[in-house]
């Protein structure tokens, strides 16, 4: 009796655990996406024809500067490179998320005269950068952000600003652009090792001055290992 029902409890016990096992989340999907700490860069871009920088600058003062000695256009950009480590290809997902937002204004310099809010972009439903990689194969691209005294876009969500295609000055002297990019990264493949990193790089079209608030992005996506 008593090993007629130390076999059931066996049994019972063999049956819960297998029954766990198909509850939980497969391994190896699970190890295939991975959500990345929030990037952000801060920067300020300006100066006039006289050397004068954003922290005494009358930013909106159009006569404090000749043509294109304002800035026009400033940008930054967050730069994916992955690299496939494995002889099978693999499809990479570089997903943009809500939260992710681009903020402009004039108040980076010390005396902050004439302050302006600029246009702002926000995120608000996920967008998806799909990046095929072959066996062994390297490959990068990019989430661009990049404004104006009136414009504000996030490439490749948007159109590109580009510097030969914005308005003509009067620019603003100074245009304070602060970006944020929330993100994950998803392996559509459940075999074979990528390994993934991230940079940043910013600056502006005409106008003088770059000033760099933020420590800038350079790392290796998850710690360096293969995901």
């Amino acid at each position: 009796m008593n090993s007629t029902h130390s076999r059931a409890k066996l049994a019972f016990s063999i049956v819960s655990f297998l029954l766990v096992l198909t509850l939980l989340p497969d391994a190896a999907s699970a190890a295939r996406k991975l959500h990345l700490t929030p990037l952000e860069t801060s920067t300020i871009h300006g100066g006039t024809i006289n050397e004068t920088s954003c922290g005494s600058a009358d930013m909106m003062n159009a006569d404090m500067y000749g043509t294109r000695s304002g800035v026009r256009l400033a940008y930054h950009v967050y730069k994916f490179v992955f690299r496939n480590l494995s002889p099978i290809p693999q499809t990479v997902i570089l997903r943009v998320l809500p939260e992710t937002q681009l903020r402009t204004s004039n108040s980076g310099g010390e005396l902050q005269i004439n302050r302006y809010a600029g246009p702002q972009r926000n995120v608000r439903e996920n967008h998806d950068i799909r990046i095929n990689l072959r066996p062994y194969d390297t490959s990068s691209t990019s989430v661009k952000f990049v404004a104006t005294g009136d414009r504000s876009q996030i490439v490749p969500l948007d159109s590109e600003i580009i510097c030969e295609s914005t308005p003509p000055p009067p620019a603003q002297t100074c245009l304070v652009i602060d970006s944020t990019l929330v993100a994950e990264v998803e392996i559509l493949e459940d075999r074979g090792a990528v390994s993934g990193s991230v940079s940043t790089v910013y600056h502006r079209c005409y106008g003088k001055v770059d000033v760099l608030r933020s420590t800038p992005v350079n790392k290796d996506l998850n710690g360096g290992r293969p995901f």
